[in-house]
């Protein structure tokens, strides 16, 4: 690893004609509260936990300035001292991602001085959303597991209150039954790392590992669940080959890609601690903790249907609407989707369930040509395009 001379803040410099972004450690600015520089601009990210569990991780500042130095074709130089395991495997990541995506370029990282690893803690904890790829990672691996880390601003944004308070009471209800700790973060990182990369593809990933960082040395091992089963992977924010460079002397675990969607539904459903405060829904209708009518939900509901535990949910809709399931779009793009669908039919059949209106459904879905797909989509924006229009008229006519 690069050894560079130490600078004073986070800025571009050229250097014999490459660019160099500077990462500086993060400051405390609270006794909970961390700020980071990010980029060549100097925008912070902010990082505030429940518990005061928070240092100033220089690898988190690391982490978060990867996908700017990447994007941008700079060098990155830690102004302090680095790990050398860390260090490689954030050069190796960078290959990997640029070999992704070819808007992103490897990186080289240097630092002002290189360190063995530090000594790690005994904590273990798991990145918890309570979804069913976290239940299942935090089923499964209960036994060691003593802490839940939720992070708002990554899946429910900063702004919605509501969301947050109605997260934070089943994050409550789950770390009380289960007998763990809970640590809430909340965090700006999506926002501040959109303007360098997608969420789902570029950055979610290099942003937990981040906050894992930020944690402190206590933590000796994080699981991050899976988005996906081994047979459909393909390149994503979190993946198994990436997540575990990441991590230097602290353990990140990429969980619960030998099993698909699907079975994390029919494993989870065996516990009444998932089935009452499993929360799957990115649509939140009229602020309902899970709408029971996007495809995410319907799709959760058609695996505890097949396993014979809808009725056991808390949380979901007990009955199924096959219409629901027929309206939804699935074209060739929609990978996960498709692979999910995919996924409940083998499911639907194991159990028993291939003439039942909801295999039907799915499979009508998943059969339908493009062409379909494309004139359902263009019927929907338009029809919503004049309800908007007339909406507008008509409250204009009344005034």
């Amino acid at each position: 690893m690069t050894k560079w001379p130490h600078k004073e803040s986070n800025k571009v410099l050229v250097n014999s004609g490459a660019e160099v972004l500077h990462v500086a450690p993060p400051r405390l600015v609270a006794a909970n509260e961390l700020s980071i520089a990010v980029g060549a601009t100097g925008e912070h990210i902010f990082m505030r936990a429940s518990e005061n569990v928070l240092s100033r991780s220089i690898e988190s500042a690391a982490l978060l300035n990867l996908l700017p130095a990447m994007r941008a074709q700079q060098r990155l130089h830690i102004m302090g001292t680095f790990p050398d395991a860390l260090a490689e495997g954030v050069m190796r990541f960078s290959q990997i991602l640029s070999g992704w995506f070819k808007e992103l370029h490897p990186v080289q990282l240097g630092s002002d001085a290189s360190v063995v690893d530090i000594e790690r803690g005994e904590r273990i904890a798991v990145f918890f959303t309570g979804g069913v790829d976290s239940f299942y990672s935090l089923l499964v691996h209960e036994p060691e597991i003593t802490d839940l880390i939720f992070v708002h601003g990554f899946d429910v944004k900063l702004e919605d209150h509501q969301r947050r308070r109605d997260i934070s009471a089943m994050l409550v209800r789950v770390g009380t039954a289960l007998g763990k700790r809970v640590i809430e973060v909340e965090t700006n990182a999506r926002d501040v790392l959109k303007a360098y990369g997608a969420w789902s593809t570029h950055s979610h990933g290099l942003a937990l590992a981040s906050v894992a960082h930020a944690l402190g040395c206590s933590f000796g091992k994080v699981y991050i669940a899976s988005s996906f089963s081994e047979g459909d992977l393909f390149p994503w924010g979190s993946h198994p080959e990436t997540d575990p460079l990441l991590g230097g002397a602290l353990k990140l675990v990429h969980d619960g890609c030998d099993v698909t969607r699907a079975e994390k539904v029919v494993r989870i459903s065996e516990h009444q601690v998932a089935l009452d405060n499993l929360r799957i829904c990115w649509v939140n209708q009229q602020g309902r903790y899970n709408c029971g009518q996007c495809e995410k939900c319907l799709r959760t509901m058609t695996s505890l249907y097949a396993a014979g535990r809808l009725n056991k949910s808390s949380t979901l809709p007990v009955n199924i609407e096959p219409g629901l399931i027929h309206s939804l779009v699935l074209g060739r793009e929609a990978k996960a989707g498709r692979a999910f669908a995919t996924e409940n039919l083998r499911l639907l059949e194991r159990f028993g369930h291939q003439k039942s209106p909801i295999y039907l459904a799915w499979h009508s879905v998943l059969m339908r040509p493009d062409w379909k797909n494309r004139l359902l989509v263009m019927y929907r924006k338009k029809s919503a395009f004049w309800r908007e229009r007339w909406g507008r008229l008509w409250r204009a006519l009344e005034k």
